[in-house]
């Protein structure tokens, strides 16, 4: 009896043990508390109180004082252009810079920056009608920016991406702030020489003109999608238009000096199109607007999709226009 009852302890002894080595498998979801927060801001450079001043006979050291024959065949400059990249991610800003003429049968020859002005081996005066202008920035890696006699490719910069904070309160929302002081500028100033002994006389009294156009444009990364330009650049008087990339994907230029009347030409790379004026293609209130759907297409060869392309309109009375477009 003794033995009975020991096995049936034994047993149950067992069967505990059996119990307590069960094995029970779940799953725990997971979860991101994550706010998507990339931020273009980018503020583009204006010609704003910029001047320049071909001084060959060296006539602005008088404002200092007595003459200073070495202060001539200088080109003087006010002002700077400034832009600013306060995105939270690296932008690459285009600066193109090309002098315009009116004197259009002989116009002024521009010489490279690092070139020199041609002075006539018999005289040994500068006669030829050349300027060597340029634009000087603070970036470390490009020094100048050549200033071209008409609309090329330009110069690209990459911009370093701001650093923003989070912050706020749960009932309030949170907030993505701005660090002080981060970010990055580009400054940009003009300078050149210009032939001290040919006669400036018609630009000096109005009756010819030399102008500086200025046009800015950014993009994601090099080589990236186009982004719209979240501030467009002023335009002065010494701009000939300004590029806009639309959120509707068009492409504006609007210009300056708006020309007078009704858009009768448009000329895509060497080729005539003018069956899509009114459609594609139109003007109004001194801009011309580029359809999505038009720019964004290579059909027969029309666009160019990894180089400029090169268009030309006429408005009203207005002398033919050129005007770039690059599809990246």
């Amino acid at each position: 009896m003794k033995n009975a009852k020991k096995l049936v302890a034994l047993a149950a002894a067992a069967t505990m043990l059996m119990s307590s080595a069960t094995v029970y498998a779940d799953t725990i979801e997971g979860d991101v508390n994550f706010v998507n927060t990339t931020i273009y801001k980018v503020t583009l450079p204006t010609t704003e109180g910029m001047s320049f001043l071909l001084d060959p006979q060296g006539l602005t050291s008088l404002d200092a004082g007595s003459y200073d024959a070495n202060e001539a065949g200088k080109i003087v400059s006010e002002g700077e252009m400034v832009a600013v990249n306060e995105s939270s991610v690296d932008v690459v800003l285009n600066a193109d810079f090309y002098l315009v003429d009116s004197d259009t049968e002989s116009p002024v020859d521009v010489v490279a920056s690092d070139g020199t002005l041609t002075t006539d081996s018999g005289s040994g005066k500068q006669t030829s009608k050349e300027v060597q202008i340029y634009i000087t920035t603070d970036d470390d890696t490009t020094d100048t920016v050549e200033v071209g006699e008409a609309a090329g490719a330009g110069t690209n910069f990459t911009m370093d991406a701001a650093t923003y904070t989070f912050g706020g309160n749960k009932t309030d929302g949170y907030t993505y702030d701005l660090t002080a002081d981060s970010g990055s500028k580009l400054k940009m100033e003009i300078e050149g020489t210009v032939a001290k002994d040919y006669d400036w006389s018609a630009y000096a009294d109005g009756t010819q003109t030399l102008t500086l156009n200025a046009v800015f444009k950014f993009t994601k990364t090099a080589g990236g999608d186009a982004v719209v330009n979240t501030e467009a650049s002023t335009p002065t008087p010494t701009d000939n238009y300004v590029m806009s990339l639309n959120e509707d994907g068009t492409v504006s230029y609007t210009f300056v000096d708006a020309p007078e009347g009704t858009l009768t030409a448009f000329t895509l790379n060497g080729t005539a199109r003018n069956g899509q004026i009114g459609s594609n293609v139109t003007y109004a209130e001194g801009t011309l607007t580029i359809a999505r759907a038009l720019t964004e297409t290579t059909t027969a060869g029309w666009w160019n999709a990894s180089s400029d392309n090169t268009i030309v309109v006429t408005i009203g009375s207005e002398a033919p226009i050129t005007l770039t477009y690059s599809p990246s």
